[in-house]
């Protein structure tokens, strides 16, 4: 999950540097999520998926979460102007204890939000 997170940090500065776009895809059915073209594997005892009758997004639950990846096409796009397409993440251990979601606020500025599910709320971690 840090990894993901490094990689959005990482891919955010990387699409300013050069003034291109960059996209991730995930594929929640291989559990993999692919940056140019390279594949990358979660971390260990993380998979993209949801516990069963959560509410989101993080920021307002509101609706019953029913797909780990909420951004259009499983992609979240890093434009050359440092926005960053709206969606989540959301990720949990393989234990089913820990509900994560990486998360970006909606507006001029993208900045990512990390967020752990616990005792029926979430929480900014």
């Amino acid at each position: 999950m840090y990894t993901l997170c490094s990689s959005f940090n990482y891919n955010q500065q990387k699409a300013l540097a050069l003034q291109k776009d960059i996209s991730i895809f995930f594929d929640p059915q291989a559990q993999i999520y692919i940056i140019e073209n390279i594949p990358y594997a979660l971390e260990k005892n993380i998979v993209f998926a949801v516990l069963p009758g959560i509410k989101g997004p993080p920021s307002t639950p509101t609706q019953v979460i029913t797909q780990p990846i909420t951004y259009k096409n499983n992609t979240v796009i890093f434009y050359k102007n440092g926005v960053i397409s709206s969606g989540t993440v959301y990720l949990l251990d393989t234990f089913y204890n820990i509900q994560y979601a990486i998360t970006n606020a909606v507006g001029e500025i993208s900045y990512l939000r990390l967020y752990q599910y616990d005792a029926g709320k979430w929480s900014i971690i």
